[in-house]
């Protein structure tokens, strides 16, 4: 009975997310619904599980996890990409008259870093 419950639950959650990823003004309201319908899918599965002893929905759960958190990782990113002042995801641009520019590789060396052979002849 309570598990019928619990299950019951889950589902007006994810309802209630569905919902809101149909409706939702922003695409912020729409990944966080997702989420939140992912969740209920989870425990739902999860409590279907505890309540039958099987661990078949199990690696079930954990895929729709992965998938889940990786999707909204990536359209986090996406959102955050939208506004025009983001370098997220971007390469930096260095302007040509700055001192970065005119940088080699062998100026951002330490100075107590010396070539191998520099060191050999000191030693001697």
């Amino acid at each position: 009975m309570i598990v019928g419950i619990a299950i019951a639950l889950f589902a007006l959650a994810g309802l209630a997310a569905v919902i809101r990823v149909v409706r939702g003004p922003h695409l912020a309201d729409r990944v966080i619904a997702l989420d939140v319908a992912l969740v209920a899918l989870m425990g739902s599965l999860t409590t279907h599980a505890a309540d039958t002893g099987s661990t078949t929905y199990l690696s079930i759960v954990a895929v729709v996890a992965i998938v889940g958190f990786t999707a909204t990782v990536t359209l986090a990113r996406f959102i955050v990409a939208e506004n025009e002042d983001s370098d997220i995801g971007r390469p930096r641009r260095v302007p040509s008259g700055s001192l970065t520019a005119d940088l080699t590789s062998s100026d951002l060396t330490r100075p107590d870093q010396t070539e191998p052979d520099a060191r050999r002849e000191d030693q001697r």
